[in-house]
């Protein structure tokens, strides 16, 4: 009934080209490299032999680690979570 998930993603150091307008060429910029965990869970209850409810809900950047991607800051912390019905 109870799944519960853990990723971690960890990677070095990488150049990414950034556009520059005053100089109409892209300048290689070296941005610290990602470190993100997320955690996720759902319990899902039976109601019949056909019908059941689950519950859910997910955890991003668990450790609210500041990174870019592409060249852009990614987002804080994340929470969501959910009801589904079977049927």
């Amino acid at each position: 009934r109870l799944t519960v998930t853990f990723d971690l993603v960890a990677s070095d150091n990488y150049l990414y080209a950034v556009y520059d307008p005053a100089t109409y060429a892209n300048i290689p910029f070296r941005f610290a490299g990602p470190k993100r965990a997320g955690l996720a869970a759902n319990y899902r209850i039976p109601l019949s032999d056909t019908r059941a409810v689950r519950i859910f809900g997910k955890v991003e950047n668990l450790f609210d680690q500041n990174y870019f991607e592409g060249g852009f800051r990614t987002p804080p912390i994340l929470a969501l979570g959910g009801l589904q019905f079977e049927f």
